[in-house]
């Protein structure tokens, strides 16, 4: 028996609507994302594109780092990490903020019909990075044969190995930018994210059956393998497509112009680059390889939430461009805190989840990695801070806020590296993951404070939009009795 209201209205049949409804928005969200009727449901779908891929790329790479550590052992492995920080910072900064700084500049000459301009800065884009990162190797190889006698042993020979790495490593991050601009995620991450690092396994794998010395240069050798490979099969693929999609023509050349906007991102870059492994390069200047190498397990295991705010920025950078340049500032607002709680909560989850299987899954690197687990907790709280922000920087940056951003990030790095310095030698792993963790938490307090002063956004999680809080009061004057 169901009891009916002086109005009428069932109760249960009201519950039955209300699943109803809610059955049926769901639908048509993923209608929507599938199909992409909107602008929010493409980029969505795109997200979960490049979320796919990460996913699938984080096994992989995990995989690798997991057997790379068993074949070296906790010292050659250290080395190893050390040395791929260095082309991760290098290579990620020879960029010179292009990878970037692309998705402001092809949207604006393709609105504009300035065909001529857009041949020029993909060019210019695909090509310059790739030099310079050339000749910064190469000063950086003399670097390290003139001061061999001031580098432990260990390292020289593969901070060699690890220097030829970058000029490709810089090659496939333009070729992402690029695709990333056309939408083409699959052909932006699929080679950085599952090609080179399952060429790396196959050819570590390769090496030991063939009864190779397991050692870092190693695991060298086989990365400038899987980075070179990856990067020319990019690049061709990259230039095929460009061909259907540009039209062919002279082109033009704003090379100051173009330097001008990019120069902030690149100072961004290079000190986002700098913080993130700041831990790793004061740990490797202030403590043993051993310790390194069970750092980075830790850190590592727990940065695969990372890939979250990977994902959604992919494939958020080009919309935020693109909503600036109209003035629609209520759309950015809105679109910027959906992109916000597409970082934050799938973090936060992925967070909870490794922390409950941390332990089991270190010892996979081998008996002595477990020790770093408790870092993991520390790490945990950085981490969120940043997810919490989501793509921030992304966002300053491709709506003319670089020079904000670039000061946010110096900052910050100025605080990481003060604060490894300090609390290193007095707590070892534990001391690196907590200036890691407080300059994470400085970098996620500045960036809202500059969305907030510089554009006028609050995009904080727990934050309702005023205009959406009259809209509901509105809703309810409405409807009273």
């Amino acid at each position: 028996m169901s009891i009916v209201f002086a109005d009428g209205h069932d109760p249960e049949n009201r519950r039955r609507a209300r699943a109803a409804a809610l059955i049926n928005r769901g639908r048509s969200v993923l209608r929507d994302i599938v199909r992409g009727r909107h602008d929010d449901a493409r980029a969505q779908r795109t997200a979960l594109n490049a979320f796919a891929i990460r996913v699938i790329s984080a096994g992989i790479i995990y995989g690798a780092q997991i057997l790379i550590a068993r074949l070296l052992g906790e010292k050659d492995y250290g080395v190893y990490v050390l040395v791929w920080s260095c082309v991760l910072i290098f290579g990620g900064i020879s960029s010179l903020g292009f990878s970037v700084s692309i998705a402001r500049f092809v949207p604006e000459y393709k609105e504009r019909g300035e065909s001529a301009l857009l041949r020029g800065v993909i060019t210019t884009v695909r090509w310059l990075p790739v030099a310079i990162a050339s000749i910064a190797a190469l000063a950086c190889a003399a670097i390290v044969h003139i001061a061999g006698g001031l580098i432990a042993s260990p390292y020289v020979l593969p901070l060699f190995l690890g220097l030829i790495c970058i000029p490709a490593y810089t090659m496939s991050d333009v070729a992402d930018g690029v695709a990333r601009t056309y939408n083409w995620i699959n052909l932006a991450l699929v080679p950085v994210y599952l090609v080179r690092p399952l060429l790396l396994l196959a050819l570590m794998i390769a090496a030991f059956a063939a009864g190779a010395s397991m050692g870092a240069d190693t695991a060298l050798y086989a990365a400038i393998a899987a980075c070179w490979l990856t990067a020319i099969i990019q690049h061709l693929l990259l230039g095929r497509r460009l061909n259907k999609e540009v039209p062919s023509g002279s082109r033009q050349y704003k090379i100051k112009t173009w330097l001008g906007v990019s120069a902030p991102i690149f100072l961004v870059e290079s000190f986002f680059f700098l913080m993130t492994h700041a831990d790793v390069l004061a740990l490797s200047a202030l403590r043993s390889p051993e310790e390194v190498g069970v750092y980075y397990a830790a850190i590592k295991t727990l940065a695969l939430v990372a890939m979250v705010h990977f994902a959604v920025a992919a494939a958020s950078a080009h919309k935020f461009s693109e909503y600036y340049a109209r003035g629609d500032h209520d759309r950015l607002e809105a679109f910027t805190r959906s992109v916000v709680h597409w970082t934050f909560w799938p973090s936060l989850l992925g967070v909870a989840v490794l922390l409950i299987v941390g332990q089991p899954i270190l010892s996979l690197f081998g008996e002595g990695f477990t020790a770093g687990h408790p870092v993991m907790f520390i790490f945990a709280i950085g981490l969120l801070a940043r997810a919490a922000t989501g793509p921030a920087e992304r966002l300053l940056n491709v709506v003319g806020k670089q020079g904000l951003c670039a000061r946010i990030y110096a900052g910050a790095f100025v605080f990481n590296i003060a604060a490894n310095i300090l609390l290193i030698p007095h707590w070892g792993i534990y001391g690196a993951a907590a200036a890691t963790t407080a300059a994470y938490l400085v970098e996620s307090i500045l960036l809202v404070w500059a969305m907030k002063r510089g554009l006028g956004l609050n995009v904080m999680l727990w934050h309702k939009p005023v205009r959406e809080t009259e809209t509901k009061k509105q809703d309810k004057a409405g409807t009273a009795p």
